[in-house]
């Protein structure tokens, strides 16, 4: 990339950030506005003449509604669970990952060094005192439930910690009106955030506590949970980066309040919940998107028929620019400067057919005959007992690529990701126990067990989307398939196969849709 387009990149990405920063709000879609169903699952947002402006995602959850983001368990079989889990995981020819195995480890290890209940540290505000007063609460006695508004948060100084405090003024009153418009409200003294023992999976004595995102202003759900989720603009593709780089400077100021507590039992819990809740809405947001995106690589494929077929060029082009901003951060802005994001989408369209040949030779070297799905998926059996499906297109430096399903052992992807899911509250726990790196360890966690991990349920969503877009030449096997692709996602704000199409057909309803 010569210097002239580093440049001309910068400035257009800088320039951008700026102007949406400037937190104009953009107005609401225009009175008349009519809907109609693209593919199964999205539709088409036109303006009063007609003209296509949006895709709306009609599957998306209402991620208004209470969900479970994991467990904190830190008994000492728990943790063994999780050091053996990690002590496990594949180095896929990369010689890094060992030493970012053993910097995860320290931090399992802080944890099983911890002496007396983590609880007893925790720095309670009055009325949560008086409450669990009321309750008979006994002294070094875990609690049967909090939020995390019932910490008083305060810094090395004794000055009070707010959110509030850490997002800067002028960005204030958006932040806070962009979650309000977006249904997805997040309290900012951190009330939607609670944690409640489970006595059913505790042992010896050691709380085991459901971590869960549970908004105080739950009660909206039931009046706002029909409307869908614009995925895709048309015309005004930054309106998205927008809602991205709000919600993006209210992580910030989360990350950044935690790094000035200075108790680490405090950061830990703090960082652990929302650390949670942000990692699975940005999945969730990514999930979707690649089954967006997987239509428009039809298009361009000609490989099967796509709902995103009547979009001109133009049209597509910002679609891809839509997709990319929807899930954009601050640091996005960045290294777009040197890979934006239509380039690396063309980038991608031209390196999976040569990721696909190569893994097609890797298998027929062991043995394995390959039977497509799509360009980019294909079934395979050893000519034994072996029948997997592959993820064809992810390129590996060593070794088979990654297999969605292994027919044999139908759950066994599940399990294993639920162990990954498991290990990593652990890992982020105890990371605030570890001096000087800790802040490091969730990240070298995600390097070598999650991000691979979510790398997959992504792939699996596009061929989610090829699977139910597409006729099929075996129909009768696509539903199975479509089964287990949704029991794998394991997202709390995910929804399985028959609540997906119940909604998808309420929210048509809602629209005025055909079912």
């Amino acid at each position: 990339m010569s210097l002239h387009t580093v440049a001309r990149n910068a400035a257009r990405f800088l320039a951008l950030g700026l102007s949406l920063l400037a937190m104009v709000p953009h107005e609401a879609a225009l009175a008349g506005t009519r809907y109609e169903a693209v593919g199964t699952r999205w539709a088409l947002e036109l303006s009063e003449g007609g003209e296509p402006m949006a895709v709306h995602d009609l599957s998306y959850p209402n991620t208004l509604l209470r969900a479970k983001l994991g467990k904190l368990d830190t008994h000492p079989e728990t943790i063994a669970a999780a050091e053996a889990l990690v002590r496990s995981s594949e180095t896929d020819g990369n010689p890094a990952r060992i030493p970012m195995e053993r910097t995860v480890l320290r931090s399992l290890k802080a944890l099983s060094e911890l002496e007396g209940g983590w609880w007893n540290a925790l720095p309670w505000t009055e009325a949560a005192r008086a409450r669990f007063a009321t309750e008979g609460l006994r002294a070094g006695e875990a609690p049967e439930s909090f939020r995390l508004s019932d910490l008083e948060l305060r810094d090395t100084q004794g000055r009070p910690l707010t959110v509030q405090s850490q997002v800067p003024a002028k960005h204030r009153a958006r932040v806070e009106a962009s979650t309000l418009e977006d249904r997805e409200f997040l309290s900012m003294d951190l009330s939607s955030f609670s944690l409640k023992r489970d006595p059913a999976a505790e042992r010896g004595g050691h709380p085991v506590y459901e971590l869960e995102w549970n908004p105080v202003e739950a009660e909206r759900a039931g009046k706002v949970g029909l409307r869908p989720r614009r995925i895709i603009h048309l015309t005004e593709p930054d309106q998205l980066l927008e809602k991205a780089l709000l919600m993006d400077i209210l992580r910030t100021a989360i990350g950044q309040l935690i790094g000035q507590i200075p108790i680490p039992v405090v950061s830990a819990l703090i960082s652990t919940v929302t650390g949670k809740y942000f990692k699975y809405r940005s999945e969730l947001i990514r999930l979707h998107g690649a089954m967006a995106s997987e239509m428009l690589r039809l298009v361009e494929t000609g490989e099967a028929a796509s709902p995103f077929a009547r979009f001109t060029a133009a049209e597509r082009k910002n679609a891809v620019l839509s997709l990319a901003y929807d899930q954009a951060t601050l640091t996005d802005l960045a290294l777009w400067i040197f890979n934006p994001p239509l380039k690396d989408w063309a980038k991608d369209m031209v390196k999976s057919p040569k990721n696909v040949a190569k893994n097609t030779e890797r298998l027929a070297k062991k043995g394995w005959t390959t039977e497509a799905i799509s360009s980019v998926t294909a079934e395979a059996t050893d000519g034994q007992a072996g029948r997997k499906l592959y993820l064809m297109d992810k390129k590996k430096l060593i070794g088979l690529p990654p297999a969605a399903i292994d027919f044999h052992k139908p759950m066994a992807k599940r399990h294993a990701r639920v162990a990954i899911a498991s290990a990593a509250v652990l890992v982020d726990f105890g990371a605030s126990f570890v001096p000087f790196v800790g802040f490091l360890i969730p990240e070298a966690y995600a390097l070598i067990l999650e991000n691979p991990m979510h790398d997959q349920q992504r792939r699996e969503a596009r061929l989610t989307a090829y699977l139910e877009e597409s006729d099929g030449q075996r129909p009768g096997d696509w539903e199975s398939i479509l089964t287990l692709l949704y029991t794998q996602r394991l997202n709390p704000f995910a929804l399985n196969q028959i609540k997906t199409r119940r909604l998808v057909a309420l929210r048509k309803q809602a629209l005025g849709m055909s079912p």
